[in-house]
């Protein structure tokens, strides 16, 4: 019991820490002359970072663990990258808030949690097509995610559970379908009488990935390639959340200014980061015959390396 409500409390000051830090980032120093002294406009902006922020989280705890999510929405709420997307640009943010919680609902709803999820992805899909540029790339990971499910669904289940399934994916596809379409094509006719919904160009400042954060996207690769071929090599078929994470990757890298790929990159960045933590807790207890301490000692590793790299991401985009 006392573990249990020990493991709670260190997942609220965790939140709680993300969430400052998010929000500072979001509003330190915000020049609201650029958006015409409009506190409204800013205001809309900066949510739509700071709800980036805690939708890559729900997709990642889905896909992976709280752990991994916990450290993706860190890593999107220092990014100097994604800071200068969500106080610079009206739209961007919003886009890919779009497509995360597009695919956030698929998941639930292949898992089977309830059919409604296919229609909330259906139309948060449909946002994503229209807004997208080039419009396929989210289509084209949707379906590869699917296909991947499928032949899941065939090589684990029995017959009479792959059937009942498989006919429950049917209908929440054609709701998704159906209703990604219809946004898509509404958007698409309205545009015909010059009325835009969030296809302004925008200006995004670039930003490179810092050193350690490349260093932490490598290991996630290597790590995301390794469980898809083990996943191959074991069960038969790929794994359909490596297969979701790494050619939103590849695709998304060939999106506008790539921008597309950004919550995938700090989502692998967070797996790359897991395993090395994984890895130190591991390797400092076969020398330590105390569990606790291990875990104590490279929590406060991990810590450190964060709040380093949470300076040199502030140092990026504020120049301090």
């Amino acid at each position: 019991m006392p573990h249990t409500l020990d493991q709670k409390s260190g997942k609220k000051i965790i939140f709680f820490a993300i969430t400052a830090i998010v929000i500072f980032f979001r509003i330190f120093q915000i020049n609201l002359s650029s958006l015409g002294n409009s506190w409204l406009l800013g205001a809309v902006i900066a949510s739509g970072g700071i709800l980036g922020v805690a939708f890559v989280y729900l997709l990642a705890r889905e896909l992976f663990s709280w752990q991994i999510g916990s450290i993706a929405a860190f890593f999107m709420g220092i990014s100097a990258w994604h800071v200068a997307i969500s106080r610079e640009t009206l739209w961007a943010s919003w886009i890919l808030n779009f497509f995360v919680l597009a695919l956030y609902f698929l998941w639930k709803g292949m898992r089977g949690y309830h059919r409604c999820n296919f229609i909330f992805s259906g139309l948060f899909l449909g946002l994503s097509l229209y807004l997208s540029s080039p419009f396929y790339v989210p289509l084209a990971i949707v379906l590869l995610a699917i296909l991947v499910y499928f032949h899941l669904l065939k090589k684990d289940f029995g017959h009479e559970q792959y059937l009942h399934s498989r006919n429950f994916l049917f209908k929440g596809f054609t709701w998704l379908v159906v209703l990604s379409l219809a946004v898509f094509i509404v958007l698409r006719f309205w545009s015909v009488f010059d009325w835009s919904f969030g296809q302004t160009r925008e200006t995004i400042s670039p930003y490179a990935l810092s050193l350690p954060m490349v260093i932490l996207l490598a290991a996630g690769l290597f790590r995301s390639f390794s469980k898809l071929v083990k996943s191959f090599k074991y069960h038969g078929h790929f794994s359909a959340a490596q297969t979701v994470i790494l050619s939103w990757f590849f695709l998304g890298l060939f999106s506008e200014e790539a921008i597309f790929a950004l919550p995938v990159i700090l989502i692998l960045s967070a797996e790359g980061c897991w395993w090395f933590f994984s890895w130190l807790k591991s390797w400092y207890g076969v020398y330590d015959k105390h569990p606790h301490e291990a875990s104590l000692v490279s929590s406060l590793a991990v810590t450190l390396f964060l709040a380093g790299l949470t300076l040199l991401e502030f140092r990026s985009y504020f120049g301090f």
